[in-house]
């Protein structure tokens, strides 16, 4: 994620950035600023550095990968 907001910042254009396992980077006040990046966050069920860093949040789409064939997704998703 820290590379897509750089590289949106230098005025490339991200048609989709997927992100695995990602911990949450950026503050609940501040994602305003960032939904304009079109991210999908690949979570694993069973996985806690997704929750790490407590006063963050996330946003973008969220599939979550359970046990077996199993996942779920979540559109415009912010988890906080």
């Amino acid at each position: 994620l820290l590379l897509a907001i750089h590289l949106k910042s230098h005025g490339h254009k991200i048609v989709r950035f997927v992100s695995f396992g990602q911990p949450r980077i950026i503050k609940e006040k501040d994602i305003g600023m960032y939904k304009e990046i079109p991210l999908t966050r690949i979570v694993d069920y069973n996985d806690p550095v997704p929750d790490s860093f407590p006063g963050y949040s996330h946003f973008g789409l969220q599939v979550v990968l359970f046990d077996g064939i199993y996942y779920s997704s979540l559109k415009e998703h912010v988890a906080y």
